[in-house]
C-alpha cells in the first residue's frame, strides 16, 4: 500500500517506515522502498497548513462559481482553456475563474498535471452543484410567477422565437415525449418574455404554476443544454 496525504508530520512518518508503510505527501515527506530504490524524506513542513473545513462551501460553490462549473460540466475541456476564454465562456470575470480552480483543487476536484488540468471525483461535484444551484444561485434568477389560463397550454407553444426556454418538468416531458405530465411549467428567458406572456394570456399570480427564471448560461436559448451526469 501507499499512503497519499497532505501532510505526515515526523512522528507519523517514524511510524509508519517502523511499520514498513511507504507514503508521500504534498510538503516533500516520502518514504518508498521498492527493491534496490530507498527513498526516504522526512522534516518538510507545508507552506500552510490545510485550512479547508471539511464540507464548508467554497468559492466554486457560490453563485458566481457556479456558473463556471456549468461550463465545466457543460463543455468538460473547457477547463483546459486559458482564464480569458473561461471567463467569456461562463459570463464571469477573469479573477473569478482563479478562485474558482484554486477551490476546486483545495477541495479535491481538480488536479494539475504539468500543463493539463482534469476534473476528478465529477459525480461528487455534479452532486454539490444541484444542491448550490438551488440554494444559491436559482433565487437570484428569479423573474416571476404566473398562471395559464388552461394546464396544457405549453404542449402547442415554442418558447425560441421569445429567446427562452423549457426547464425543469417541461423540458423532461418533451425529453421523454410526453411521459410526464409537469405540475410546474418552468421558462429560463435572458429576460422577463413579455410577447410570451401575452400572446399565452399569462397572468401574474403568486400562486401561479408557471415560474420564470433568467438564464445563466451565455449561449442563445435556441437548443437543449445537455449536461452528461458523471458516471
Amino acid at each position: 500500500p501507499l499512503l497519499i496525504a497532505e501532510y505526515i508530520n515526523p512522528q507519523q512518518a517514524a511510524d509508519l517506515q517502523q511499520q514498513g508503510v511507504a507514503f508521500v505527501d504534498a510538503a516533500g515527506n516520502a518514504y518508498l522502498k521498492v527493491g534496490p530504490v530507498h527513498i526516504h524524506v522526512r522534516g518538510n513542513r507545508p507552506e500552510a497548513m490545510p485550512r479547508r473545513v471539511p464540507g464548508q462551501a467554497t468559492r466554486a460553490f457560490q453563485a458566481t462559481g457556479l456558473r463556471v462549473l456549468f461550463g465545466f460540466l457543460q463543455t468538460p475541456e473547457l477547463v483546459n482553456a486559458n482564464y480569458r476564454d473561461i471567463a467569456k465562456a461562463t459570463g464571469v470575470a477573469r479573477g473569478t475563474v482563479g478562485w474558482v480552480l484554486h477551490d476546486l483543487r483545495e477541495a479535491g476536484y481538480l488536479l494539475e498535471l504539468r500543463k493539463e488540468r482534469r476534473l476528478i471525483r465529477k459525480h461528487q461535484m455534479f452532486d454539490r452543484w444541484i444542491e448550490a444551484y438551488h440554494e444559491r444561485l436559482k433565487p437570484r434568477l428569479w423573474l416571476g410567477r404566473y398562471e395559464a389560463p388552461t394546464a396544457d397550454w405549453w404542449q402547442t407553444v415554442d418558447p425560441r422565437p421569445h429567446a427562452a426556454v423549457w426547464g425543469g418538468e417541461v423540458a423532461a416531458a418533451k425529453l421523454t415525449d410526453g411521459f410526464l405530465r409537469p405540475r410546474i411549467v418552468t421558462i429560463y428567458a435572458h429576460q422577463l418574455p413579455t410577447e410570451l406572456l401575452l400572446r399565452q394570456r399569462l397572468r401574474k399570480n403568486p400562486d401561479g404554476d408557471v415560474h420564470v427564471f433568467q438564464t445563466f448560461w451565455l449561449d442563445e436559448p435556441d437548443q437543449t443544454n445537455r449536461v452528461a451526469v458523471p458516471e
